[in-house]
């Protein structure tokens, strides 16, 4: 059509474009058509879209059902195809596809599109990754916080159950070092860290008995071994003071310093108190050593000490032997007491006696006993007639024979057999293990 023509035809289009419902109209009264006279074989647009965006179609092909009409005098189709699909790109192109439209496609960020499987998913940023599957590692739990064998729900997600022993540290393991076969490592069994007490002897510990560890036996708090001079008192040690010194106390070998022992071979610990009639001025006032305590302390109450009583005409004598001056008790019914107080005693493991003298009577032996007064308790000896030496005879008093606490007690001896006839030289007491 030359430019003259359309120029013509131009009023008429604009009143299609208005709507103009007069019976002039160029549309047919029967079925609302465009008359076929008054249609443009080269002016005319054909358009299809999914979108119902207008696009132009250029070219002399034949006339297409009219729609409304657009701004620049072309036609947009009044239907949407089903089967063809377009979409114009920002530099007016058109990206066709065919056939149905697929519900698992997805428009890009240009516009274009693109279509995805059902193992897809969409992210963030508009992009498609696979899909993670549930119960799977990484992935989140199943139904009932579910996970594939191995795996645990944590937050969601299924995790690697932590394996003690499998050289990882994980979960709530304080440490994995792989073993799995020992507890002597750094990293016991149950993946917790070797400590001292535990029972099991690590790095660093000589020995570990657990609950049995002290310092008193074979392994120390410490988990060091018992040693001699660690001044603990081991399994095996008499004593330990950790200086390493003789004489003391506590030998360097762990054994007891040796103690002055009485004639009868009894030591000489705790408390004891000793009298001695070889240079005896009367059979109430002899010579006394003691250990332990001072001489106010050994006094009986309200009196001073030694305190002795004789009884029966008890004679200070010169032996007829060879062993110098004694007490004379010749008969049953003679005896001395000597008293003692004993409040400062708190307990003691047992008493001795040890009688030192002979029996006067060259014939036979002498018996005799040695008690506390108090309770009429105590032991009995027995003792030689030889004159040529004394004879020390030890005589075990027991252990609850004196009264700890009790401040006024006597130690009587007194022949009560064999030939009745004793000469005293001294007598040693000594209390063992006492506390006071």
């Amino acid at each position: 059509m030359s430019p003259r023509a359309r120029l013509a035809a131009l009023p008429a289009v604009i009143l299609l474009a208005c709507g103009d419902g007069s019976s002039d109209s160029s549309f047919s009264a029967s079925n609302g058509q465009p008359s076929a006279s008054d249609s443009s074989t080269d002016a005319t647009a054909a358009q299809t879209t999914t979108t119902g965006i207008a696009v132009p179609t250029t070219g002399d092909s034949a006339a297409t059902p009219a729609g409304p009409t657009t701004s620049d005098d072309t036609t947009t189709s009044a239907t949407t195809s089903t089967s063809t699909s377009t979409s114009t790109t920002p530099d007016d192109t058109t990206s066709t596809s065919t056939g149905p439209v697929d519900p698992g496609t997805s428009t890009t960020s240009d516009d274009t599109t693109s279509t995805t499987s059902d193992d897809t998913t969409t992210t963030s940023d508009d992009t498609t990754g696979p899909v993670c599957p549930e119960g799977t590692e990484g992935c989140p739990c199943g139904p009932g916080d579910t996970c594939n064998n191995g795996l645990q729900c944590q937050a969601d997600t299924c995790t690697d159950v932590p394996v003690c022993g499998d050289g990882d540290v994980e979960g709530n393991e304080a440490c994995d070092d792989g073993d799995q076969n020992s507890n002597t490592g750094a990293c016991k069994l149950d993946c917790t860290k070797q400590t001292c007490g535990d029972g099991h002897t690590g790095p660093g510990e000589a020995c570990d008995n657990g609950g049995q560890n002290s310092n008193t036996g074979a392994c120390k708090l410490d988990c060091t071994k018992q040693t001699c001079g660690d001044g603990y008192t081991g399994p095996g040690e008499a004593c330990d003071d950790g200086n390493g010194q003789n004489g003391d106390g506590c030998e360097a070998n762990c054994t007891k310093t040796p103690v002055a022992q009485d004639a009868c071979g009894n030591p000489g610990d705790g408390l004891w108190v000793q009298i001695d009639y070889g240079n005896a001025n009367s059979v109430t006032n002899p010579t006394w050593t003691y250990g332990g305590w001072t001489e106010s302390q050994w006094a009986p109450t309200g009196n001073n000490w030694p305190y002795i009583n004789a009884i029966g005409g008890v004679t200070l004598n010169q032996d007829q032997g060879v062993i110098g001056k004694v007490a004379g008790l010749y008969g049953t019914n003679k005896y001395i007491r000597v008293f003692i107080g004993l409040g400062g005693l708190v307990d003691y493991d047992h008493a001795t006696a040890c009688v030192e003298g002979r029996s006067y009577n060259v014939g036979s032996s002498v018996t005799f006993r040695v008690e506390n007064a108090l309770n009429d308790c105590g032991g009995q000896g027995v003792m030689s007639n030889d004159w040529l030496s004394l004879h020390p005879t030890n005589v075990d008093l027991g252990s609850n024979c004196f009264i700890p606490g009790n401040d006024f007690q006597a130690v009587e001896v007194r022949p009560i057999g064999g030939s009745g006839s004793l000469s005293l030289k001294r007598m040693r007491v000594t209390f063992h293990g006492a506390v006071y």
